[in-house]
């Protein structure tokens, strides 16, 4: 096998929270505020309901084909070629966000370091994201189950430290948006959360894989929540800016924080711990991709892919996107719908085949 380390459910469950709370930090609010505004909560639940049902249709193939991953069952549910086809999507998926998520992180530390050039912070970025796949899933998930309580604290105790400044009338009027915009922010909102398919690569490696469904969900829901509660003191303190112009808007809500006018500035020491979960998001990302390349190749080691595939994903970030607008109509008009189609379809595309071939095998028996 390609990975022969294990990892506990514990460190399972603070992999998928670092992944959510990350990919929901810079990019997502200003993308989900100003569509659904005071009524984005809506979104987020339709969001955390549908990545369950998500990891339901895996965590079926993942009992169903024990000890594969998504790359290696899909082979066997769809054939040979069509399942390289179907590993493919998923690699490029994990590519794509590795690489959204490197270039969101090097633009934040642009926020305290604007001379500096972005490509310096993504090759850094990268790097540290290579040493971490090459020495290997568990001391990723050791990592996560490390920083993972951080983050979620962070997440946590930054909103609350702003309660001295947040207006309440802000979250006023509810219910207000559009069914269809509110559908829409949900799929948003999805696609982002629905990286969470690396359950599909990571269940393979779990050592309790009949608990990985109950803690995934558990994963999802208590980030989803944590996130909600950062959002909401967000559009509190900033009301319509946070709807229309407001950028970077967890930093900016950390640098609200003022306690009896001692304790501020905070967001230049948080930052690096914020780096050190996007740090942990891409090094996920980054192996899932290497071991999806691997695998569909016939490979047997990491050492050859891991470098190639930590180039393309530093030139992707640093290349691939010409400024923030740009990025924001990428990830709205064409990396939301691949997302959603891989993350949702494909898989449920291969969860009835599966059933149905099962199903053929048992009746010619």
């Amino acid at each position: 096998m390609l990975e022969e380390g294990r990892i506990s459910k514990r460190q399972f469950f603070w992999t998928i929270v670092v992944i959510i709370i990350t990919m929901s930090m810079f990019r997502l609010p200003h993308l989900v505020l100003w569509r659904a505004r005071q009524d984005f909560w809506l979104a987020f639940l339709m969001a955390i309901v549908l990545d369950i049902v998500v990891g339901c249709f895996l965590f079926v193939l993942g009992r169903r084909y024990r000890g594969m991953t998504i790359y290696g069952y899909s082979e066997r549910v769809l054939g040979k070629l069509l399942g390289k086809l179907a590993a493919a999507a998923y690699v490029l998926l994990f590519f794509e966000m590795a690489a959204l998520e490197t270039r969101n992180f090097a633009e934040a530390f642009l926020l305290v370091m604007p001379e500096t050039p972005i490509w310096v912070f993504a090759t850094i970025l990268v790097a540290l994201a290579a040493y971490a796949v090459s020495s290997g899933l568990e001391v990723i998930a050791r990592a996560a189950e490390l920083v993972g309580p951080i983050v979620s604290l962070l997440a946590t105790a930054v909103p609350s430290l702003t309660s001295n400044r947040i207006r309440p009338a802000n979250l006023l009027p509810l219910l207000q948006t559009p069914p269809l915009a509110i559908i829409e922010t949900g799929l948003v909102v999805t696609s982002f959360f629905g990286v969470c398919v690396v359950m599909g690569v990571l269940m393979a490696y779990v050592n309790e894989p009949s608990k990985a469904l109950k803690v995934k969900a558990g994963a999802v829901v208590i980030s989803g929540v944590l996130m909600m509660y950062g959002y909401t003191t967000a559009v509190a303190l900033f009301g319509e800016e946070a709807f229309s112009s407001l950028i970077n808007t967890h930093y900016n809500v950390a640098r609200m924080i003022s306690v009896r006018g001692f304790f501020e500035h905070v967001e230049v020491m948080i930052l690096p711990l914020w780096t050190g979960a996007a740090f942990l998001a891409i090094s996920v990302f980054y192996y899932c991709t290497s071991i999806g390349v691997a695998q569909i190749i016939g490979l047997k080691t990491l050492r050859y892919v891991v470098p190639s595939v930590g180039i393309a994903v530093a030139a992707r970030a640093f290349l691939g996107f010409r400024s923030g607008p740009h990025m924001d109509r990428y990830v709205t008009g064409t990396l939301v719908w691949y997302a959603l189609a891989v993350e949702a379809c494909l898989t449920l595309l291969l969860l009835v085949v599966s059933t149905i071939r099962q199903r053929s095998d048992e009746s010619g028996r």
